[in-house]
């Protein structure tokens, strides 16, 4: 017994080691292993090196003025945001870059990356520019060389640097040690933040300002109210990040998440349409009809909730979400205006007293939000059955509901609010800001629209099927353009007297019923991969039919449904562009033609493309790697 416990407490052998390959091996394996291979290798080199020298010919040709770039950050970022509110943008930014930290520390403490994966990287960036130098200074066909501008020199420099230290680094490691020498990600964030201020504080890019039309170009680091509160924004990053490692170390981390996930979802609407838009309130009128309504919504729907979601109730809480259902129809149907009946005369449906808007609100926004509650009332009365259970169930339901109508109903009040911000044309988003907002709401949004087209299209139910069926097939018919175009131009012609579709609202709304048909498909693609035996075996534990689509089915439909879920999410920011067609100022349109419009910079449409470009490539790459660690961690595609 004791040799065989011996022999059970012993080490596994070690996997025999593998040599390491050198470059040159490496290469003549792999590039030049046959005549055939090293003509393929020749032809490819020379037309890469012909696409490089023309793409940096492209970039540093003379004809290029950067400076219409560089004088036109602000342009580009947030177009015409008022300068004398810009210390919105810097808050609202500060406050993103606060919770991006909080989060890290939440979510990635523990997360440490390869020292010698990271030095390979700088490493490689450094080569990069190298390369890229030398492509541009060497001509192969014509066999001459140009001596280095300034800009190539810089390139030069930066790349030796970087791939000293890259490379320099990565042999002091040592080689095969990826695994052993790591270091947190705190490190790596901290590590970036400063060198972005070094960068901005030491580093003589210049100054570019436009004052009266025209461009002042002066040497030296950028300007103090550039450098100064971006340093502010870094600290903020940094900050943020040590303040989630302590308070999730305080709160416990179930409860800080729950707050962060919350904050991701409401958050950035807050800032928006409170902060950036800064509606000019009515306080008396929302002490006195806003707060009311929406308590009113919130207490009296959660009550009726809690009532129709006790065991037993299946029956009564269908009924009384169907005539839920019919009051709420009938109400959007009479909203349209008065109903003229033969005998009876004209009959005025605008039923609330109470629904008149303050001084300067247009719209009747009190109306907006009862025909929108009561409609959610009574789909989600028709699905309070599937809550059945538990008090703490029942309590939590009830408290999603409450959270929810609070938070829809001070959103359209912001919404419908006059705001201070004076522009030159509304929306009062713009640039940069306007693309990420309209890309990061459309994809929350647009999940669980998909998650729920998804489910009714492989639902046991026939009108659940037949209507989410057509409704998948048919947007995914219809161009995005023609969507927009609908709900920017028609949508309006439909709506009930005193109820508008803003610009903003009908860029999302389109979009999102757009991008949700997608998603549907994607998720649906990941419900099919769900064995048989998986349903069977949640029946056989007497699981309901929401505790086994939110426990059993969908975490597996999620994991397999990754890549395709992040391709859509990439598609969907990419397409933001498309919003110019319909008036949006995006990122693209501001680059493509209020840049090039200045009379400083006729005509000068290709650098801000071109800027715009990398800015665009950065953030789809940087969601595809998020997507590949995930999957990784996840083991997407192994079993």
């Amino acid at each position: 017994m004791e040799q065989g416990a011996a022999v059970q407490a012993a080490a596994p052998p070690a996997p025999p080691t593998v040599p390491a390959e050198s470059p040159g091996d490496w290469i003549r394996k792999n590039l030049f292993s046959s005549v055939g291979n090293s003509i393929v290798t020749v032809l490819f080199v020379l037309i890469g090196y012909a696409a490089l020298r023309w793409l940096v010919g492209l970039v540093l040709d003379e004809e290029r003025n950067w400076a219409a770039v560089w004088t036109n950050m602000r342009l580009l970022f947030s177009y015409t945001y008022p300068a004398d509110q810009y210390i919105r943008i810097w808050v609202s930014l500060g406050l993103t870059l606060l919770m991006v930290g909080l989060t890290l520390g939440a979510f990635a403490s523990q997360v440490r990356l390869s020292l010698g994966g990271l030095l390979t990287r700088i490493g490689a960036a450094g080569l990069a520019l190298l390369v890229l130098a030398i492509v541009h200074m060497v001509d192969l066909f014509g066999l001459t060389f140009h001596s280095p501008e300034r800009p190539v020199v810089v390139m030069l420099v930066v790349g030796a640097i970087l791939a000293a230290i890259g490379f320099g680094g990565r042999q002091a490691v040592g080689a095969g040690s990826d695994d052993e020498r790591t270091v947190p990600l705190f490190a790596v964030v901290a590590g970036g933040a400063l060198a972005f201020v070094l960068f901005l504080w030491l580093v003589p890019f210049g100054r570019y300002e436009a004052i009266g039309g025209d461009v002042i170009a002066e040497p030296g680091t950028v300007n103090f109210t550039t450098k100064f509160p971006w340093t502010i924004m870094m600290a903020l990053l940094v900050g943020g990040y040590l303040a989630g490692l302590a308070a999730r170390a305080i709160t416990g981390s179930t409860a800080f998440r729950l707050f962060l996930g919350l904050w991701w979802v409401a958050g950035p609407a807050f800032l928006v349409f409170l902060v950036l838009r800064d509606p000019e309130f009515d306080w008396a009128h929302i002490w006195s009809t806003d707060l009311p309504m929406a308590l009113g919504f919130a207490i009296g729907g959660g009550a009726l909730l809690y009532f129709l979601s006790a065991p037993g109730r299946g029956e009564v809480a269908r009924i009384a979400g169907a005539v839920l259902l019919l009051y709420a129809a009938f109400n959007w149907l009479a909203a349209f205006g008065d109903l003229n009946l033969p005998g009876l005369g004209t009959i005025n449906w605008q039923w609330y007293p109470f629904a008149s808007p303050p001084a300067g609100v247009e719209g009747t926004s009190m109306l907006q939000k009862a025909r929108i509650s009561f409609l959610l009332l009574a789909l989600v009365a028709l699905i309070a059955p599937n809550f059945a259970g538990e008090l703490r169930t029942r309590l939590r339901f009830v408290g999603a509901w409450a959270g929810f109508m609070l938070l829809m109903h001070w959103l359209i009040t912001g919404i419908n609010t006059p705001s201070t911000v004076q522009v030159v044309q509304p929306p009062f988003l713009g640039g940069f800001a306007l693309t990420l907002v309209i890309a990061y709401y459309v994809m929350l949004a647009s999940f669980p629209v998909g998650m729920m087209m998804a489910l009714a299209r492989t639902s046991k139910m026939p009108i659940f099927r037949v209507l989410a069926t057509g409704y998948i097939e048919f947007v995914r018919g219809v161009p995005l353009i023609t969507v927009l175009f609908f709900f920017a131009n028609i949508v309006n012609l439909f709506l009930p007297n005193g109820m508008e579709l803003s610009d903003l609202g009908a860029i999302f709304l389109g979009y999102t019923l757009f991008s949700g048909a997608y998603m549907a498909e994607n998720i649906r693609g990941g419900l099919q991969s769900i064995r048989r035996g998986q349903f069977e075996a949640s029946d056989a534990l007497g699981l309901t039919t929401v505790q086994r689509t939110a426990f059993i089915v969908m975490p597996q439909a999620l994991r397999v449904s990754i890549p395709n879920l992040v391709g859509q999410a990439i598609a969907t920011f990419k397409e933001t562009s498309l919003i110019a067609i319909i008036g949006g100022f995006d990122f693209l349109r501001v680059a493509n033609q209020s840049v090039p419009s200045q009379p400083g910079f006729l005509g000068q449409n290709l650098p801000a493309l071109l800027f715009i470009s990398v800015i665009y490539w950065i953030i789809s790459y940087a969601m595809s790697r998020g997507s590949r660690s995930l999957e990784t961690r996840l083991g997407v595609g192994t079993r």
